[in-house]
């Protein structure tokens, strides 16, 4: 299957890395779990709390994927979060 990424207010090669083509992940059979990883580029700039949104689409091979399967990724800058 594969993971995507949404723009909202974070950018995609600005403010996180995934290519636009998405991610792919691969399940063995029985396995029920797999960890990926987006990259987040911190830029060191003052901006309010941005986002994107993750989807997994395209499951293969017998991998069913839930109706939740969107999640949003926020990421604040603040220099409180520092």
């Amino acid at each position: 299957m594969t993971l995507v990424a949404f723009n909202q207010t974070a950018l995609r090669n600005m403010d996180y890395l995934l290519p636009s083509s998405g991610l792919e992940i691969d399940f063995a059979d029985g396995q029920t779990e797999a960890n990926a990883s987006v990259p987040i580029v911190d830029d060191q700039e003052q901006e309010p709390e941005e986002s994107f949104s993750l989807q997994l689409i395209y499951p293969v091979g017998g991998v069913r994927i839930s109706e939740h399967n969107v999640m949003q990724v926020g990421s604040a800058n603040y220099p409180e979060n520092r």
